[in-house]
């Protein structure tokens, strides 16, 4: 009877011994692909943190250019509307030399037509300054003269000047951003 018994579990014990085996091998390959896995894992951590200590050292030096040049524009900005209202000041100075005789002369209604006209449709193009709305309104005044035409003038000159000096600011502003940037390759 012990013969069949042991004939009977020698399957069962072949069939336990290679499912020990199968598990076992299994085992190791699972760990080995989990050690890889994390090798893996670390390499791409590593390429994700240089790439973000890069991007950020990029982002930092552009924000430390922007800052320079910021302050650079406001320097000269600074500069040029002290230059720009020196100029005005000799002009307005000029304009007040004006002897009473000619500022007093009455300026014909056909020409304040005119300039009114212009200066509302430079209003209706875009918000107009309380300085021009100002001036304009007292050339259309029936007292009208020499004097307020020139003195609406002057404020138009100056500020013409100061759009285009801004104007050319921006466009300088920008293009030194613009060349000084780094080249970023994607």
């Amino acid at each position: 009877m012990f013969g069949i018994l042991l004939e009977f579990w020698k399957p069962i014990a072949l069939l336990l011994i290679v499912v020990a085996l199968v598990g076992f091998v299994a085992y190791k390959k699972d760990q080995y692909d989990e050690g890889k896995m994390d090798l893996g894992r670390a390499e791409v951590q590593a390429k994700w943190d240089t790439d973000k200590a890069e991007r950020i050292a990029r982002t930092a030096a552009m924000t430390m250019l922007w800052d320079a040049k910021r302050q650079e524009a406001e320097k000269a900005s600074d500069e040029r509307d002290k230059a720009r209202a020196d100029r005005m000041g000799l002009v307005a100075s000029a304009r007040d030399r004006i002897p009473v005789a000619v500022a007093s002369r009455p300026v014909p209604a056909v020409a304040v037509d005119v300039l009114n006209a212009g200066a509302g449709a430079t209003n209706a193009a875009g918000t107009a300054s309380e300085s021009t709305k100002t001036v304009a309104a007292s050339a259309a005044s029936a007292d009208s003269t020499i004097g307020l035409l020139v003195g609406w003038g002057v404020v138009v000159l100056d500020i013409l000047g100061e759009c285009r000096d801004r104007v050319s600011e921006w466009e300088r502003f920008y293009s030194s951003l613009r060349s000084a940037q780094p080249k970023v390759s994607q």
